[in-house]
């Protein structure tokens, strides 16, 4: 935070402790500047959320009549300054819903079939940068295939397959020097070495 930051952040943290007037007692004209101590490694973005959601009683867990201690509005502010880069993460990049045709298109661009989602507003998907999504609309997925298509498939596919298992004779021999039994089943002979 540089020195101008640091000048509204004051600011704004007086008000915040003026929003209490039970702790009105307590606070000095030197207060303000005891908490930017508190918080003054995080952006003033973060502290100005922090302080409103103190002084709107977003805050669960409290005692919403006193103003928050200087450790308790550093607490508030790193929880602010999370969800500060998620939301600007989230502005940076555009949301496809799972299943989508999109989403079907971005699977074959990453080459990943099991792409990493997230649920948001009820719907779940993912965040991707709009240069992949560009690339992404490129794609021509293949026509979709009916159900009738797909069994048609599926017959011819298990004919080929039965076929292949009720004509294929697997012929293995032994290697020299190996020992073979002549008799079929479980059997008490000496083995005969093969050449």
């Amino acid at each position: 935070m540089n020195q101008i930051e640091a000048a509204q952040a004051t600011t704004i943290i007086g008000m915040m402790l003026k929003a209490f007037p039970s702790s009105q007692s307590t606070m000095t004209d030197d207060s303000a500047m005891a908490y930017l101590f508190a918080v003054e490694d995080y952006s003033l973005a973060a502290v100005t959320r922090a302080c409103r959601d103190f002084i709107k009683g977003k805050v669960p867990d409290r005692n919403k009549d006193f103003a928050p201690s200087a450790p308790a509005l550093a607490e508030r502010c790193e929880i602010a300054e999370g969800a500060l880069k998620v939301e600007a993460y989230e502005a940076a990049r555009i949301f496809i819903e799972a299943d989508s045709e999109l989403w079907r298109k971005m699977e074959i661009v990453k080459g990943n079939h099991s792409l990493v989602s997230c649920t948001r507003h009820g719907k779940r998907g993912w965040f991707f940068l709009p240069e992949e999504v560009a690339k992404a609309e490129q794609v021509a997925l293949p026509p979709p295939v009916s159900e009738a298509e797909r069994l048609a498939s599926m017959a011819r596919l298990s004919v080929i397959l039965g076929n292949f298992t009720e004509t294929t004779e697997v012929n293995i021999e032994p290697r020299a020097g190996a020992r073979v039994c002549a008799c079929e089943g479980d059997c008490q002979c000496e083995p005969e070495e093969t050449e």
